[in-house]
């Protein structure tokens, strides 16, 4: 009787195991995937974020100060420093009609 109790609570040990890790996993790649989907802007002489949290308004959910932060944080840059040709990953998701916004 021991014995398969004791067989029992390793099963329960690997089974947390197994879950934890896949949970780790779909975590990490999920992570990536948003990250990818995002769209990427090519800096012009005189763009500011300010102007590109407009010309995006549509397509994300931010406060202009908040998008500001967020692309300075992911792009590792400032915004009073942007330099023409550089590109930025902005927060809006990656898709035809958004790119469609900004054209407008």
């Amino acid at each position: 009787m021991e014995k398969s109790r004791q067989n029992g609570w390793s099963f329960v040990i690997v089974f947390i195991v197994i879950m934890v890790s896949m949970g780790a996993y779909t975590f990490i790649t999920n992570k990536s995937h948003i990250e990818k989907s995002y769209v990427n802007v090519t800096i012009e002489q005189g763009d500011t974020l300010w102007e590109l949290s407009e010309k995006f308004q549509g397509g994300h959910e931010l406060s202009h100060s908040e998008f500001i932060q967020w692309v300075e944080q992911k792009n590792e840059v400032k915004a009073d420093r942007l330099q023409p040709g550089k590109t930025v990953v902005i927060p809006v998701p990656d898709g035809t009609e958004l790119v469609q916004i900004a054209s407008e």
